[in-house]
């Protein structure tokens, strides 16, 4: 089993064979399991059927198609990507037409932002955001018009993808022939068309398989919801529901801190020491940067690093990591974003990941084909494609513009002038590019607590911990209560933050900080810190 020694709880998960959810804390080696189970599953089937392996992110997906194929095992007709990249190249583009009058001869996916103004007047009566299946009977006149017109919108994926699957028997005829499973990792994180859809394969008696933490929950403010997690693990929702409950990934007392963070009573592993810190610096975070400055060598000593890259900054807001990358001696990379990563531009999005093609060598043009590629290719046109994506490594600097404006173009992409023009501005400044190079040695990592998401440190050092901050606190004009902004979802997100770190977590406040204005601020620790059962779990 590809050197795989599961325990208990994973080896019932490979165990099942049917539809289940589960739910898996920080550390519990889900990438793992899944992969295992995957690789279970695809030499049993033929040769012209494979898997759905949906993650949340390129990366992520990248990663657990790279385990699957450990050792020479074949992914068959698999399909590893994002849910948006799935609905729109394995049902939307090619069973739309079937439920529409007439078909256009080239198909762009556009963001609601980029449309004209008489196309986006079509949507003024709802919010284009926060769509779900419900609001279906009342759009899909109108998307079939902007479909018939050559336009998917990119915010309406998600209910198009469930109002084809139940409409065409064509679309279901094919799924069900071509994929034995679904696995979807990050469940929590799903929005209400993501989990009609995946209710659907169930139907279609695709195995369906969630994986899911609702206490890792953190973007509430994309519409996602873990409500659609939690109603999987309810006894009648006809998926069953196994727990993936032991953190083989941070210290005992790592553990300990962070699962009394959510339950003041709940029990404690044996910990042989205490390894995480907090610390009150006096100063601003310019101060707290200088202060690891200071203890950085130490901290490598004392915990066995044997590189730069295994400590993770980790702050609360971008501001913060500005003031760090420019005060942190030690080479860093501060993952930030730039206009190109921004942009709401599908192509712009397809521009990303050929820079990001052309910094990093892992990276496969297969994976870009399967992303981006929305129509069906003979085999010599998917030659001619690789060969352009390749051309984005290879060329010099000054055609990079063209060259990459010829890929996307060759994937089927309307190049709009704005994305060429967030494209060129990139170029120009050398220091933007640095997002797209992958990470060397020598780097500390400084990220966001939802960029951290998914990875892994040695040592972590947590910041943005005050009041106002983490929690955020919400400014009423005479009311001097504190009134948090949604305490639950910042109180996963200093779990999140918690939980990347293996060896050691070190909690950092400051007598003053700087706000999102550059202002200085008198400052008080965070109310997280003032949680019951927490007394003895730090130093």
């Amino acid at each position: 089993m590809s050197g795989f020694a599961p325990t208990p709880e994973q080896q019932a998960v490979l165990d099942f064979h049917s539809h289940m959810v589960i739910t898996a804390c920080p550390g519990s080696g889900k990438t793992a399991v899944i992969s295992e189970k995957v690789r279970q599953i695809l030499p049993n089937i033929p040769s012209y059927r494979g898997i759905i392996a949906i993650s949340y992110t390129r990366k992520a997906s990248a990663e657990l198609k790279r385990r699957c194929e450990f050792d020479g095992v074949l992914t068959k007709k698999s399909f590893f990507g994002t849910i948006d990249s799935f609905s729109i190249t394995e049902i939307v583009v090619p069973f739309f037409r079937h439920l529409c009058e007439n078909n256009p001869d080239k198909v762009e996916i556009k963001y609601f932002n980029s449309l004209d103004d008489e196309n986006k007047a079509l949507f003024n009566d709802v919010s284009i955001d926060s769509l779900t299946t419900a609001q279906t009977h009342l759009l899909i006149e109108r998307l079939a018009v902007l479909y018939e017109n050559g336009i998917i919108l990119m915010e309406t994926v998600g209910i198009l993808a469930v109002y084809v699957l139940q409409n065409s028997k064509a679309c279901k005829r094919y799924l069900r022939s071509r994929y034995s499973a679904i696995f979807i990792d990050e469940y929590q994180d799903s929005g209400e068309p993501q989990h009609k859809l995946f209710c659907c394969f169930k139907d279609l008696e695709i195995v369906s398989v969630a994986v899911g933490d609702v206490n890792q929950s953190i973007f509430a403010f994309s519409n996602r919801n873990p409500m659609y997690l939690r109603s999987l693990c309810l006894p009648n929702s006809g998926f069953n529901h196994l727990e993936l409950t032991i953190n083989h990934r941070c210290h005992p007392s790592i553990v300990n801190y962070a699962n009394r963070l959510l339950d003041e009573n709940c029990n404690l592993q044996a910990a042989p020491s205490v390894l995480v810190f907090r610390r009150e610096i006096t100063g601003t975070q310019v101060e707290v940067t200088l202060w690891i400055n200071s203890v950085l060598d130490q901290v490598k000593k004392n915990f066995g690093v044997r590189h730069n890259r295994e400590i993770g900054i980790l702050v609360r807001n971008s501001g913060t990591g500005a003031i760090v990358k420019r005060n942190l001696i030690t080479p860093s990379r501060f993952f930030t974003d730039n206009d190109l990563t921004r942009s709401t531009s599908q192509c712009s999005t397809i521009f990303c990941a050929l820079l990001a093609f052309r910094m990093d060598s892992r990276l496969t043009a297969q994976a870009i084909i399967d992303e981006f590629c929305v129509r069906n290719m003979k085999r010599s046109e998917l030659s001619s494609l690789r060969k352009v994506i390749i051309a984005c490594r290879n060329c010099a600097a000054p055609d990079l513009v063209n060259t990459s404006i010829l890929a996307a173009e060759a994937l089927g992409e309307v190049v709009p002038p704005s994305s060429i023009d967030e494209l060129t501005k990139v170029l120009e400044q050398p220091n933007q590019m640095e997002i797209f190079d992958p990470i060397s040695d020598d780097e500390v990592q400084i990220l966001t607590l939802h960029k951290a998401k998914g990875l892994e440190f040695k040592v972590v050092f947590h910041l943005d911990l005050y009041d106002w901050i983490l929690p955020r606190r919400e400014f009423i004009q005479g009311n001097f209560d504190a009134v948090f902004e949604n305490e639950q979802e910042c109180l996963n997100l200093h779990y999140v933050g918690i939980t990347r770190a293996q060896a050691a977590c070190i909690l950092l406040t400051s007598t003053q900080r700087f706000n999102f204005n550059n202002q200085l601020k008198n400052a008080r620790p965070s109310q997280f810190f003032e949680r019951l059962g927490l007394d003895g779990l730090f130093r």
